[in-house]
């Protein structure tokens, strides 16, 4: 059951970190969102968003041998992904590359919460 955490920390960290691959350009924004990015404010709104989401990656993985940054890190993540879930949810009309995203967060909000379960009676 310990292992759990680590694992749940590992995968959403690299769930969180793969669109950092954004801030490359419009050309991996292209595969990642599946819409054209041609306008420059635009591309560097998703550029930011890219840094954002692989920081948020970043502090999952860091935390994942140091316990007490786990909370944090959990948290963090849980809002920046449950953000997504709740401005995305109502639109009927997402791309399928939005689509696969918005359920990869929902998956990972999942994890995150099933691994904050675990670990609290780890700590009792």
């Amino acid at each position: 059951m310990r292992n759990l955490v680590p694992i749940v920390l590992a995968g959403v960290g690299v769930l969180n970190l793969t669109p950092a691959i954004g801030v490359l350009g419009a050309g991996p924004l292209r595969r990642l969102y599946g819409m054209e990015v041609e306008d420059a404010a635009l591309l560097l709104l998703l550029q930011h968003r890219a840094v954002l989401l692989g920081l948020t990656g970043l502090l999952l993985l860091v935390s994942i041998p140091r316990a007490h940054w786990r909370p944090a890190a959990t948290f963090a993540a849980l809002g920046s992904m449950l953000s997504f879930v709740v401005l995305a949810w109502p639109a009927a009309d997402l791309s399928a590359p939005l689509a696969r995203i918005l359920w990869a967060d929902v998956a990972g909000c999942i994890a995150l919460v099933a691994a904050l379960g675990v670990a609290r009676p780890l700590r009792d």
